[in-house]
């Protein structure tokens, strides 16, 4: 049974010889940095295979002693070649499987005297193959001292959450290790490669750990944007309520119902819960409605007195009237009515009432001038002024002195909504807007301008003028041949004969 294993030592012999015949044959070109170390692997575990697939009861120490020689032949191919680092390496590796191979500790020594690398920890103090294995513990300790270095590097970087550079420590701690395996025994090189391996898993675990918390950060944070914005809203939303709440409380001391009714609308679209706003609201409603009942009741108390007064008017009899109001009469057999003049003008007769030129140019313009749609709301007189002036391009003089008489001034507020009418409809609506009832404003074209004062005031400024009055006076009515009159008819007449006079 020994001869099919001979025959496989004998053949797996001529083969590394043959390896190595080729080797010397080739020319050296340098220390190239080939990986020898995985070539001799593959050689030697095609021996293993070899062996084991031609005879099976080859025993262990057979086995071993093939490996030896195999890496031996391939230390000396590459040290024939000049690769002093594998052929090191090479060496290192047949010695941690036979630590008393005097050969290999001879080439190791020879590797190193080449590479003039000598020991990176202590200098060697031993000579022979006292040196050689004091430099192979000296790389040993090398290997766990970097492999050490560079496990706490990591630790560091990933207690400073450098999650790239920690990876990086420990992915160059497992090269280190791997390159350095020949002088670790299999027990500390397990070790070692699964501290690396858990400090990896714990690196990874940590990074998706931190990627978590900031994603919760992040998600805290928008909530906490969100509930703050709804807050400033909130808060912005009642600022504003207050405010129109003080605002209502103002126009309800101006008595300004209507408006204060607008701003409480305003608030109830904010809040349509809000129970101030709903109170006042119904409050409002109901004072205004009275408030407007209340002026229905007393307009029409009025026309009721303008109607009985007219009545009791009508039911005077003639008589003479020199000065008004009413139709005026000398002898009361006659009238004739009060605005003549007017009537005289629109007649077109030379001799009635006829403006200077200047005034007439003016009072034609206003009557053509039509004003845009006007939206008065609040702004004070002397502004609504200005307004009129600039669009009509004519001069307007304010008596603020007489005015004030009447409690309007500068600041006087006015509120008017008007579409396109006349220039002079506009100033007569402006003017009704200002003052109390009975003492109003009024306007008229003085001297080639438009002049704003008091009733009272515009009066004095009135001319007196003798007019041709022919064409209005009443014949003297023949009562012998006149029919009987209706004193009834004569009472709601509006005047008797008088009223004829308005033909």
């Amino acid at each position: 049974m020994k001869f099919p294993a001979d025959r496989s030592l004998a053949t797996l012999l001529i083969l590394a010889f043959a390896g190595v015949s080729i080797g010397l044959a080739t020319p050296s070109f340098g220390q190239a940095e080939d990986p020898a170390p995985a070539e001799a692997s593959s050689s030697s575990d095609e021996s293993t295979q070899d062996t084991s697939e031609s005879g099976g009861d080859i025993d262990a120490a057979t086995q071993l002693e093939a490996k030896v020689k195999a890496a031996m032949l391939a230390a000396q191919r590459l040290a024939n070649e000049g690769r002093w680092r594998q052929a090191a390496d090479k060496y290192a590796e047949l010695l941690k499987m036979q630590p008393d191979n005097d050969e290999a500790k001879k080439g190791y020594q020879q590797a190193m005297n080449m590479l003039n690398e000598g020991s990176m920890l202590q200098k060697g103090t031993g000579t022979g193959m006292a040196s050689v294995d004091q430099q192979l513990r000296e790389q040993r300790q090398r290997a766990i001292v970097e492999f050490d270095e560079a496990c706490t590097n990591a630790q560091e970087m990933l207690d400073q959450q450098d999650y790239a550079g920690a990876d990086r420590a420990v992915l160059t701690a497992q090269i280190k290790l791997r390159q350095r395996r020949q002088y670790l025994s299999e027990g500390e090189y397990e070790r070692m490669d699964a501290r690396a391996e858990a400090l990896s898993a714990n690196i990874s675990s940590q990074r998706v750990n931190a990627r978590l918390l900031d994603e919760q950060a992040a998600r805290d944070e928008a909530e906490a944007g969100r509930v703050a914005s709804e807050k400033k809203a909130v808060d912005n939303r009642n600022r504003i309520i207050r405010e129109n709440l003080k605002r209502v409380r103002v126009l309800q001391q101006e008595l300004k119902y209507r408006e204060a009714l607008q701003v409480i609308d305003q608030i109830l679209f904010m809040d349509p819960n809000n129970p101030s706003a709903l109170a006042l609201r119904d409050a409002f409603t109901a004072t205004e409605l009275y408030r407007d009942y209340s002026k229905l009741v007393k307009q029409k108390n009025v026309a009721i007195a303008h109607q009985d007064l007219e009545i009791l008017e009508a039911q005077i009899p003639p008589h003479p009237n020199m000065s008004g109001p009413g139709n005026r009469s000398i002898s009361g057999m006659m009238s004739y009515p009060e605005d003549w003049p007017q009537i005289t003008h629109r007649r077109g007769n030379q001799g009635g009432y006829t403006p200077p030129p200047a005034d007439q140019r003016l009072l034609t313009k206003l009557a053509n001038t039509k004003m845009p749609l006007l939206d008065f709301n609040g702004q004070p007189l002397e502004q609504v002024v200005n307004f009129f002036e600039q669009y009509s391009g004519e001069k307007m003089y304010v008596d603020w002195r007489a005015l004030e008489l009447i409690a309007v001034d500068k600041e006087s507020e006015l509120y008017l909504q008007l579409a396109e009418v006349p220039m002079d409809i506009a100033l007569t609506r402006t003017c009704e807007q200002l003052g109390d009832e009975g003492e109003r404003p009024s306007w008229a074209v003085l001297d080639g301008m438009i002049m704003i004062s008091t009733v009272e005031a515009l009066q004095k400024e009135t001319e007196l003028i003798v007019y041709d009055v022919r064409d209005i006076i009443m014949p003297i009515p023949d009562f012998e041949n006149a029919p009987t009159l209706d004193l009834g008819n004569f009472g709601g007449g509006g005047g008797g004969l008088g009223g004829g006079g308005q033909g």
